[in-house]
């Protein structure tokens, strides 16, 4: 049986997950800005309809890092890589974090399972997290979320990976 595990309001985590087999699952733009849609849209304690059915009326594509009352979380920095995502956000609400992480990665399984006519589980595990306890570590996770695509490679600079709110903070 999984260990149950408190995600208190007020506390600050680094979330993260990765696909399984390291699946490229973020190929392309559409689907990234799937998954953070999927984020936006899953981030309310008042949601009331899946993805799927909320997508059948235009929705607008809106900055993760803005705040709202309803949110369950503050998204503080996010970069999402091409077979995984780092979040880095503050618990706002008491409402179970573990629930709305679990729907948007079932609704981001849903749909590329799919396009790509494929079944079952996307991800290696449940999702990673690790309590920031001090502004040091703070800092460094931030910058490291930002660094991951310079890290793997794809680009010589944090700004030029499309898909981190990192030139949300240069901007």
């Amino acid at each position: 049986m999984d260990k149950l595990r408190s995600f208190p309001q007020g506390e600050i985590f680094h979330l993260c997950n990765k696909s399984i087999s390291n699946y490229s699952i973020f190929r392309n733009e559409n689907w990234i800005d799937r998954f953070l849609t999927a984020i936006h849209h899953y981030n309310d304690i008042n949601i009331q309809v899946c993805l799927s059915k909320a997508l059948r009326k235009p929705i607008v594509q809106q900055n993760l890092l803005v705040r709202k009352p309803n949110q369950i979380l503050y998204v503080l920095a996010y970069c999402i890589m091409r077979d995984h995502y780092h979040l880095l956000v503050k618990v706002h609400k008491d409402y179970s974090l573990s629930m709305c992480i679990s729907n948007i990665e079932n609704s981001y399984t849903r749909y590329y399972n799919k396009l790509n006519r494929r079944k079952g589980p996307l991800w290696q595990s449940r999702f990673r997290a690790s309590s920031i306890k001090d502004n040091e570590t703070l800092l460094h996770v931030h910058r490291y979320i930002h660094l991951n695509p310079v890290t793997a490679g794809y680009v010589n600079k944090p700004e030029e990976w499309k898909w981190s709110s990192y030139i949300t903070f240069i901007s």
